[in-house]
């Protein structure tokens, strides 16, 4: 049986907006816990990356691999890991919508 879990959050932007910071995956490493470095290894036709590496210090100890991302603007950023000697199986996504009194949520499925 996987591992999974679901986080929600609330945040004061558009689903736009949130998008925006989220496909960003070149700026992990200046926001999100653990995240040591991120490399592009190649882009979408809109410039998003497609492939990017990563290193990440996940408590235990550091390990790296390879994502590929897809996107439905602007509502899902989706990836997926290559198997590696450290990840043998890793998926999730980004889902952002707007709530219905007119605030803003961005969901987050790892």
């Amino acid at each position: 049986m996987a591992d999974s879990t679901v986080q929600s959050i609330e945040i004061a932007a558009t689903p736009e907006e949130i998008f925006a910071v989220a496909a960003a995956v070149e700026a992990y490493p200046e926001w999100a816990d653990g995240v040591k470095e991120v490399e592009v290894l190649a882009t979408d036709d809109d410039g998003r990356a497609s492939e990017a590496s990563m290193v990440i210090d996940a408590m235990v100890r550091v390990i790296s691999y390879t994502l590929d991302y897809t996107y439905d603007y602007p509502n899902t950023i989706s990836w997926v890991a290559r198997p590696s000697d450290d990840i043998r199986e890793l998926e999730g996504s980004y889902e952002f919508s707007s709530l219905d009194d007119g605030g803003k949520i961005g969901r987050a499925h790892v």
